[in-house]
């Protein structure tokens, strides 16, 4: 109804919010390919209307859209459209949750030194209760780094102490967060050969995923896909 309301109106606003909508939708049942599509179409109205807190909302939103397909390069680019749109509102307070989403996809693309700038950036956030999550997003990039280099044991570490952060810490992104760390931990135990850690890690991960009302593709294939090799290692 949505669509065909979107089909015959002519108020670019009313078509970038609903537009924006059924994005949302698409994306909470993991349809993101489809939540894109949509997404494009409300940045289309915003733009016509010039709309620059909407526009930033939405590339922040796509961004995760194309994180979860697993499209870094798409998902970097929309990050960085997003930190140029709250420089331009002067959003300084917000500019912190850019420079700390932008890192983990520039990760994936092994762009390491910039994501170090990035999240140097973001540890500059002076409000006291952000600390804590701040930290633990530090420390869980240096584990992915150190992850993605091999050292292993030394990315358990760091991965450890975000954990704990993100436990530690009840506000949303801590949550949307947590379920990642198990995973990471788990991924190193594999590599290690420490296959009942690999087990106890990926169990965790799958207890915090299931808590959130939402369907992420990739976290949840990832994780069946470690399960997977590390019974097959156990001869199960």
């Amino acid at each position: 109804e949505l669509i065909e309301f979107i089909a015959k109106s002519k108020d670019d606003n009313a078509i970038g919010l609903i537009t924006s909508t059924v994005a949302n939708g698409f994306a909470q049942q993991g349809r993101y390919a489809l939540a894109i599509e949509y997404y494009l179409k409300s940045l289309e109205a915003f733009d016509r209307k010039d709309d620059l807190e909407m526009r930033a909302e939405t590339y922040q939103l796509m961004g995760i859209a194309y994180e979860n397909l697993e499209m870094n390069s798409k998902a970097s680019e929309s990050y960085r459209n997003y930190l140029s749109l709250l420089e331009t509102l002067k959003d300084s307070s917000t500019m912190y949750l850019g420079y700390d989403i932008i890192v983990s996809p520039l990760i994936a693309l092994k762009k390491y030194d910039e994501a170090r700038k990035y999240m140097a950036l973001a540890l500059g956030d002076t409000v006291s209760e952000n600390r804590v999550y701040i930290l633990a997003r530090y420390n869980d990039a240096e584990g992915q780094i150190l992850r993605d280099q091999e050292r292993y044991g030394e990315a358990i570490t760091f991965f450890k102490k975000a954990y704990e952060g993100f436990l530690q810490n009840t506000n949303s992104s801590s949550r949307w967060g947590a379920p990642f760390l198990p995973l990471y931990i788990a991924q190193c135990y594999l590599k290690l050969g420490n296959y009942k850690q690999a087990l106890d890690y990926a169990q965790q991960c799958i207890e915090l995923e299931n808590a959130l009302p939402l369907v992420r593709t990739s976290i949840n294939s990832d994780v069946s896909l470690l399960l997977s090799e590390t019974y097959e290692h156990l001869g199960n």
